[in-house]
């Protein structure tokens, strides 16, 4: 009887050291899961204004109420502490302490045990691509004006939009609704029609925050023969173009979420009944001067009226009447684009790869690319100069050509293709990039550009797309 009373006191131990250490490991995890479920929530609200006290910001506010709904209300012996990351401006971590209480061990004296767990989140910021300059596409009003940034402005590319009817296979694919490769071959439904079809940022930094805001497009009319050259392909006499400007909110690493509209404008063909003939060849303001907003603008794009046409134009941004404004024009996700360029072997600027981008994968996504009347090839240059890449292609309809998936470049250092005469007409071009872990750059030094090797005159209509494979909000470890 004394040795089983014995044994008793060492199972009853060994029971109690079973129970609550399976019961505090299941606490751990709970915390863990919801230190990882707040950074989650609230990252995507980085960075915070500046200005704005840290404990007064969206993420703070948005990570503390996340933890509270996974059952850990910030008060008393449960503190959550969520705080930017001081080397990393698109982190935001998250920790959680905390005390469980004990059931057997309370006989030993062990009445709870502190847990402590953390959790730290990244969003990527939304890519840049073509500037990161106060304009985008040519002006033809900077050709001679040396007060313009930069002197002459010559991007040699126009930002477009094809109608809703245009061929896919002439150069837009998410305007139309149909395929065909040309004029008149217009038919069936296009699986990547999208309404809208393009959306552009205008960042505002906190620097310019509270002046005069002025954001312009150069001939949104669409009359054939201007400046822009705008096209005429068929009658086009119920064009709606219609753009919109967006406020800035709260999560800046998604800008496709902004709902605040500040204007909504409307740009009709010259033989519509509502054309307004100051609308061409001329710099309009998409709405009138205001106060501005630190972050991101959104300008989008849609075209309408059951047209078939190619409407050219660019945006600008004038901050207390100046176009030497500190604040940058970029397409999202995919931009648009006409070259009519005059020189042989051009370079177009891509994408931006800031070092925060260091380690992901770069998928670039180029439509028609190849829809000219001399043989060349395509490279990348710039912040991908020496990365080598993964080429596949893909026909109108997202499939890919038999032999063409995924596979090496056509070699030389980096990344290259050989283009012959119309080879890749109303096809897509994908390139897969691995960024090494040890990028870095700064300033112009980041930026990425693909140059046309062609030895005539390169004018093409085509549109690119760039976008970082995985989710853009993701743990770290």
């Amino acid at each position: 009887l004394v040795l089983v009373s014995m044994v008793m006191v060492v199972l009853m131990g060994m029971a109690a050291f079973a129970v609550d250490l399976g019961w505090l490991y299941w606490q751990a995890t709970e915390a863990q899961k919801a230190a990882e479920a707040a950074a989650l929530a609230g990252v995507v609200h980085m960075p915070a204004p500046v200005g704005v006290p840290w404990t007064s910001s969206e993420a703070h506010d948005v990570a503390i109420d996340v933890a509270d709904r996974n059952g850990y209300q910030n008060g008393g012996a449960t503190v959550v502490t969520p705080s930017p990351v001081p080397t990393h401006t698109y982190q935001l971590a998250v920790e959680i302490k905390t005390q469980a209480p004990t059931f057997f061990m309370k006989v030993f004296g062990v009445q709870s045990v502190s847990i402590t767990r953390e959790a730290t989140a990244e969003t990527l910021p939304p890519l840049r691509l073509g500037s990161d300059q106060a304009f985008l596409g040519e002006d033809p009003e900077c050709d001679s004006d040396p007060t313009c940034p930069n002197g002459t402005r010559d991007t040699d590319l126009w930002l477009a939009t094809n109608g809703d009817r245009t061929p896919k296979g002439q150069g837009d694919p998410f305007t139309p609704e149909c395929y065909g490769p040309g004029p008149g071959a217009c038919s069936g439904s296009n699986f990547e029609f999208r309404s809208p079809s393009y959306w552009y940022a205008i960042e505002v930094p906190a620097t310019e925050a509270g002046k005069s805001l002025q954001v312009q497009l150069y001939d949104p009319g669409n009359s054939p023969g201007g400046v822009a050259r705008d096209r005429e392909l068929g009658a086009v006499n119920n064009l709606d173009w219609q753009v919109r400007l967006l406020e800035p909110d709260q999560t800046p690493a998604n800008p496709l979420d902004n709902n605040v509209v500040v204007c909504t404008e409307h740009y009709r063909n010259r033989n519509h009944a509502m054309y307004d003939p100051a609308t061409s060849d001329a710099w309009v303001n998409l709405c009138p001067a205001q106060v501005a907003k630190s972050g991101l603008y959104v300008v989008e794009i849609t075209a309408s009226g059951n047209v078939d046409l190619l409407n050219a134009f660019s945006l600008r941004a004038r901050v207390n009447g100046s176009s030497n404004a500190n604040v940058a024009i970029f397409g999202l996700g995919s931009m648009s684009i006409w070259t009519p360029e005059s020189n042989s072997s051009p370079e177009f600027q891509l994408v931006r790869l800031d070092p925060v981008y260091a380690g992901t994968q770069l998928i670039v996504e180029l439509w028609d690319p190849g829809d000219l009347g001399q043989p060349g090839d395509i490279q990348f240059l710039g912040s991908l100069s020496g990365v080598e890449c993964l080429v596949r292609v893909r026909d109108e309809r997202g499939i890919v050509v038999p032999g063409m998936d995924w596979q090496a470049d056509d070699g030389g250092a980096g990344c290259r293709i050989d283009v012959a005469v119309q080879e890749h007409n109303n096809q897509w071009v994908d390139f897969m990039f691995d960024i090494p872990p040890t990028h870095t750059c700064a300033g112009s030094a980041c930026w990425s550009r693909v140059r046309y090797g062609f030895s005539g005159t390169t004018t093409d209509r085509t549109t690119w797309s760039a976008r970082i494979n995985g989710g853009p909000i993701h743990l770290v470890p």
